[in-house]
């Protein structure tokens, strides 16, 4: 929860100080996409990146002569692992609401602070922050109330129904 919220608040702010609205609407569009891709993708994806022989991340290793990890026998490694692949996954559905807030801000606020002699930063944290507090508290009390909704197919389909995971990995679902 904490990830997202502060990953896709960043984002946002940086998408909403892209003047050029042709190269925002091209990001926005980059990073909604994962939300459209099935649980059965990503965890393809991971496999790819994961896997012992001809994966992605132990050939960075081995490239900085470090020896290549098993990952689907490390239990250790799964808590950040699932938690990257969740962000990686809902990350432009929670940037393009908060961007939709900030967007909704009147501009004659920042106007007002420019005048006041506020730098760009002083305007995101006392202009634009507070003026969206509540769809962030929203979508903070959303996320906690699917706290037992174990997202089933996350740990399915990215696990790949490893039994030396399932102490680490192992859900009320």
């Amino acid at each position: 929860i904490a990830a997202n919220l502060v990953c896709s608040l960043f984002i946002a702010v940086l998408l909403h100080e892209i003047y050029d609205r042709f190269a925002s609407r091209i990001y926005q569009s980059i990073l909604f996409f994962p939300f459209f891709v099935s649980w059965v993708i990503v965890g393809f994806f991971v496999y790819i990146l994961m896997s012992t022989d001809t994966g992605a991340v132990n050939g960075v290793l081995k490239a900085l002569g470090l020896e290549p990890v098993n990952w689907y026998s490390t239990p250790e490694a799964w808590p950040v692992v699932l938690v990257l692949s969740n962000l990686w996954h809902s990350l432009g559905y929670f940037t393009v609401i908060y961007l939709a807030g900030m967007i909704g801000i009147n501009p004659e606020y920042y106007e007002a602070a420019r005048i006041d002699g506020a730098s760009r930063l002083q305007e995101i944290g006392s202009i634009m922050l507070p003026l969206i507090r509540p769809l962030i508290i929203i979508n903070l009390l959303l996320a906690i109330g699917r706290i037992f909704f174990a997202n089933f197919d996350l740990f399915v389909n990215v696990i790949r129904n490893q039994g030396a995971l399932l102490p680490t990995t192992d859900v009320l679902d």
